[in-house]
């Protein structure tokens, strides 16, 4: 809780979209699935890539990894055993569209835009069984918009959220 907290509060979050280096984020998240292996494998989750190759952004890659590796970790977190993870990355016109899809509880609908707030946290349950702190997705949030980027979240009644990282493409 204490390293998340200060990370939230000492993380130069000035505008980087345009203004940081190009980034293969193909690779990025290619790297990042196969470091997520040993904890799919410990839920019994089966992941599902479909990612487009040579994807180009600007910005950190630091920080963008933590984008991806908060977003997966929540998947892993949130999913059902043996349930699946998704992660597809696209180019959509003008933008980069990455999704990272999980089967697991459902996210209330008046519940999707607070999830991105500091310390929110949807319950106790959630809280008490995943040890988080309810800072990841903020600092996620936080990130995206420094890179000019959008990070939103929707969730069905069929039990599957998914969260989508759109950045400018290049």
């Amino acid at each position: 809780l204490i390293s998340e907290f200060f990370d939230i509060t000492r993380m130069d979050f000035r505008t980087l979209g345009g203004n940081g280096e190009p980034i293969q984020l193909s690779i990025l998240l290619e790297q990042l699935v196969d470091e997520f292996y040993p904890a799919f494998a410990g839920k019994d989750l089966t992941c599902r890539t479909d990612i487009a190759s040579r994807l180009v952004v600007r910005g950190d890659p630091d920080k963008l990894a933590r984008v991806f590796d908060n977003v997966l970790r929540n998947a892993v977190s949130y999913s059902v055993s043996g349930g699946q993870v998704d992660l597809e990355a696209r180019v959509d016109g003008e933008s980069v569209e990455i999704a990272v899809r999980n089967e697991g509880l459902e996210i209330p609908e008046k519940e999707l835009t607070n999830i991105f707030q500091k310390f929110y946290r949807l319950d106790q349950a959630r809280s008490t069984r995943t040890g988080g702190a309810g800072l990841g997705l903020a600092i996620a949030w936080q990130i995206m918009q420094a890179h000019r980027g959008s990070l939103s979240a929707t969730s069905t009644v069929g039990q599957e959220t998914t969260f989508t990282a759109t950045f400018p493409a290049i």
